[in-house]
C-alpha cells in the first residue's frame, strides 16, 4: 500500500492478509472482509478462532463467503507495525495506580507517558506514525478489494471496525454489496465526550454486573443486597490499593483489579469475574492477573502484542485532546467530570488516556464528517448495556450515514453482539447473504 493514499508512487508498506475460502465454493457469494475491533486487533491473528466459531454459529457465511482477515496498517504483521516500548515497560505502563492522585503519582504518568511517546518515535518512522489513521485504513480497504481481484466486498466489523467499515462506505459506496456492522464506535469529535461516554457506559454495566452478584448464589463476592455487594467489590478495590496480592513475581493491584473488571463486562464473562474477585479476596490474586492479561494482550511468556501501541497511534491520531492539553489537565478532567459521572470506573474506563493528553502527532486537515448517502443500506447492531460503544452510537451511525441502514437491538449485556446473541448472529446471516432484505425484527431478546 502507498503510505499516503493521494501519492500512490510514494513509498509503500505492506498488510498481512488471511484468506479462508468459501466450504461451497459452488455457491460463493464473494469476498467478506472482517475486522475484529481494537484499534489495533489483529483480523491475521483472530481470525481462525473466529471463523471456527463462525463455521458453527453462522455456517451459511463459512460456506458462501471467502473470508479475510486483514491487519489494518501499523498492526500486528503488517509492516511496519508500530512499536514504542519493550514488553517491561508496557507492563510498568498497565500496572500504573489511576486512583492515585497525589503529586508523585501525577509525576509518574507523566513520566511513562513521555517515555512512551519517545520510544514511539524512535522505534516507529515518523511518516508511518503520521499514516496509520482511520481514513487511510479504509482507503486500504480498496486496495485489498483490487488485489483480491473483487468488483465488490462485503464486510463484517465489530466495534472500530464498524467505524473502519462505515468510513469505507462514505468514500468507496459502489463498491459495498452487503455491509454489517456490530457495535458501532466512533473515532470523530472531542475525546473528552469520548471519555465521558465511555465512563458512563462501564459505571452503568459494573453497577448491573453486581445487582446479578447480589442475586445469584453462586457469586462468591455476593452480599445481601447490592448495595452491600458494591460495597464489598469498593473495599476490594481500597485493599488492593495499600497491598497489592503478590502472585509470583508479579503482583494484582487496582490496575489488575480493573482490567478484569472491563474484560468482564465488555466480554459479559460474570461468572470468571466473579469468581476472580472472590478469590482475590481471599488473597489470591492469580486470577485477577490473567483476566488483566488477556485484557491487555499480554502472552504467557510475559510478550505482548503490539494491540496496545497500535492503539495509541491509530485512536490519538484519529481522535486527539485539544492543542495543548496536558497530563494535569486530564487528571483535573478525570477528578473533576469522570469520577462524579461514574464513581467507580470514572478513572479506569479508559486506561491509557493520559498518553493521548500529550500524544504530539496531529492532522494537518481533519476526516470529513461521517456520511454515506449513497452507499446501500448496512446493517448495523447496537447492545442496550454495552459497556464499551454505548447504543447512543449504534443510533447515531445509522442517522449520519443518512442511507436507510436496519439497527438491530439487542437487549442484553456485553460487548459484540454477534458473540452474545444467536438472534443478531442470524440478523447479520439473512443480512450478508441477502442484503435486498430489511431484518425480520429490529429486537433480539438478552440471552
Amino acid at each position: 500500500m502507498p503510505r499516503d493514499p493521494r501519492e500512490p508512487q510514494r513509498p509503500t508498506l505492506s498488510l498481512a492478509l488471511l484468506r479462508a475460502r468459501a466450504r461451497d465454493p459452488s455457491r460463493r457469494l464473494g469476498v467478506l472482509l472482517w475486522n475484529p475491533g481494537g484499534p489495533g486487533g489483529s483480523g491475521v491473528r483472530q481470525l481462525p478462532a473466529f471463523w471456527r466459531s463462525a463455521n458453527g454459529t453462522m455456517n451459511e457465511l463459512t460456506q458462501r463467503f471467502d473470508w479475510v482477515g486483514f491487519d489494518p496498517r501499523g498492526v500486528g504483521a503488517s509492516r511496519p507495525a508500530v512499536d514504542c516500548v519493550d514488553d517491561a515497560a508496557l507492563e510498568r505502563l498497565r500496572a500504573l495506580d489511576l486512583g492515585d492522585d497525589s503529586d508523585a503519582a501525577r509525576g509518574a504518568l507523566e513520566s511513562e507517558a513521555r517515555a512512551f511517546i519517545t520510544g514511539c518515535q524512535a522505534r516507529t518512522p515518523a511518516e508511518v506514525l503520521t499514516a496509520v489513521g482511520s481514513p487511510e485504513a479504509a482507503e486500504d480497504l480498496d486496495r485489498i478489494r483490487e488485489a483480491l481481484g473483487e468488483e465488490v466486498i462485503n464486510y463484517l466489523g465489530i466495534s472500530y471496525g464498524t467505524w473502519l467499515g462505515a468510513l469505507y462506505a462514505q468514500r468507496f459506496p459502489r463498491r459495498v454489496r452487503a455491509f454489517a456492522l456490530d457495535s458501532a464506535a466512533s473515532e470523530e469529535g472531542d475525546r473528552r465526550e469520548r471519555s465521558r461516554r465511555r465512563a458512563r457506559a462501564f459505571e452503568a454495566a459494573l453497577t448491573r454486573f453486581l445487582g446479578w452478584c447480589a442475586e445469584t448464589p453462586s457469586c462468591g463476592l455476593r452480599r445481601a443486597s447490592p448495595e452491600a455487594t458494591g460495597a464489598a467489590f469498593d473495599a476490594l478495590a481500597r485493599r488492593l490499593g495499600g497491598a497489592p496480592l503478590a502472585v509470583g513475581a508479579r503482583r494484582a493491584g487496582p490496575a489488575e483489579l480493573f482490567s478484569a473488571v472491563v474484560l468482564g463486562l465488555r466480554a459479559r464473562q460474570w461468572p470468571p469475574l466473579a469468581a476472580a474477585l472472590a478469590a482475590a479476596e481471599r488473597g489470591d490474586g492469580a486470577m485477577l492477573l490473567s483476566l488483566a492479561d488477556a485484557d491487555r494482550g499480554r502472552q504467557g511468556d510475559g510478550s505482548y502484542f503490539n494491540n496496545t501501541e497500535a492503539f495509541a497511534a491509530i485512536s490519538f491520531l484519529d481522535s486527539p485532546f485539544p492543542s495543548g492539553f496536558t497530563v494535569g489537565d486530564y487528571t483535573r478532567f478525570v477528578t473533576a467530570e469522570l469520577v462524579p459521572l461514574a464513581p467507580r470506573m470514572g478513572r479506569w474506563a479508559s486506561q491509557l488516556e493520559f498518553v493521548a493528553a500529550l500524544w504530539p502527532l496531529r492532522r494537518a486537515l481533519p476526516a470529513p464528517p461521517l456520511g454515506a448517502t449513497t452507499a446501500p443500506p448496512i446493517l448495523l447492531l447496537g447492545g442496550l448495556h454495552d459497556p464499551a460503544t454505548p447504543y447512543e452510537l449504534a443510533q447515531r451511525m445509522r442517522d449520519t450515514l443518512a442511507n436507510g441502514s436496519h439497527l438491530v437491538t439487542y437487549e442484553g449485556d456485553g460487548h459484540a453482539q454477534v458473540q452474545q446473541s444467536a438472534c443478531a448472529r442470524a440478523a447479520v446471516v439473512r443480512f450478508l447473504v441477502d442484503p435486498s432484505r430489511a431484518p425480520a425484527t429490529d429486537r433480539c431478546p438478552a440471552e
